[in-house]
């Protein structure tokens, strides 16, 4: 039997933006009050967000290495 999904779109458009910005998922389901495990679980059971953050990690990667350049 499997459960109902949580996932809106506005949570995983805020779990996106954090990415992009180079925040890890934990510290963002933290600020966001979610469990990690259900972030992680979205990613593998909602097709449009699992596309969605897997771009943001690498927009996030980016600002990482932006920020790393900068210092």
């Amino acid at each position: 039997m499997s459960r109902a999904s949580t996932y809106t779109t506005w949570a995983g458009e805020t779990i996106c933006a954090g990415l992009a910005e180079g925040h890890s998922l934990l510290s963002i389901c933290d600020a966001m009050g979610i469990a990690y495990e259900t972030a992680r679980e979205w990613e593998e059971t909602v097709p449009e967000h699992s596309g969605n953050a897997t771009r943001a990690r690498a927009m996030g990667c980016h600002a990482l290495a932006d920020q790393a350049l900068a210092i």
